[in-house]
């Protein structure tokens, strides 16, 4: 994922405007959609700061071309007994290329009986 995918996906999730967004770094609504269209990069190292802040990933590293690849996180399952799976989105996990294409996924593991196994508790599955 890139820096102009991450912006649209935060635009979408938190339903706001261009005109938002540009107010809270401080350029202009035009700016945003230069961004958002890839017709320009971020250069001013506040803005670059901020983005990454609202973003929550660095998007220094979106700009100089670094693939972010991600996961969706879809619920808990318990290293032991008596707990079912329950489908609970959280978001998404960084993972790396090789991961990206290991599986559709993540569970979290809640519990430590499987420690032997090297299964730990909050580990993802």
């Amino acid at each position: 994922m890139n820096f102009k995918e991450y912006l649209k996906r935060y635009k979408e999730k938190m339903g706001v405007s261009n005109e938002y967004i540009a107010s809270q770094l401080g350029v202009n609504r035009s700016t945003v959609t230069r961004w958002l269209k890839g017709d320009t990069k971020v250069t001013n190292p506040e803005v670059i700061e901020k983005l990454s802040f609202i973003l929550g990933v660095d998007v220094e590293s979106l700009i100089n071309g670094e693939e972010r690849y991600e996961k969706p996180v879809l619920g808990e399952v318990k290293a032991g007994y008596d707990l079912l799976i329950d489908e609970n989105f959280e978001g998404y996990e960084q993972v790396t290329q090789d991961d990206y294409y290991r599986g559709d996924f993540f569970l979290r593991v809640v519990g430590d009986s499987m420690s032997g196994a090297h299964i730990h508790d909050g580990d993802l599955l």
